[in-house]
């Protein structure tokens, strides 16, 4: 019979990290979120959003049997705001409509 590994608690610097990222995203434009210049192309923006989504995803390998009690929420917002930021900074229609609401970022 297989047992399933055990739940291993997540240990002070993965909490820090995901509690400095969420604590980040009301005070970043998408730009800074991707770790992208405003000037990126979408190639650039599919790429980073890529990078993040392994490490960010609620199902990527790093949270796999680990107890995510009283992070799951946070770990599924910063995922959520990465995505929303691909799909803003990809498609050009809203890319330049949350740049007129920014204002200061350039859009080629």
């Amino acid at each position: 019979m297989h047992m399933a590994p055990p739940i291993v608690p997540l240990d002070e610097s993965e909490r820090t990290e995901i509690m400095q990222m969420y604590g980040r995203l009301e005070r970043v434009t998408y730009f800074e979120l991707l770790g992208v210049d405003p000037s990126a192309d979408v190639d650039e923006v599919r790429s980073q959003y890529r990078l993040l989504s392994r490490s960010w995803h609620p199902d990527a390998p790093r949270w796999r049997q680990r107890d995510l009690s009283s992070f799951d929420r946070a770990i599924r917002a910063i995922f959520e705001q990465i995505r929303t930021a691909e799909r803003t900074l990809s498609d050009p229609e809203r890319r330049a409509e949350y740049a007129r609401a920014y204002g200061k970022m350039t859009v080629d």
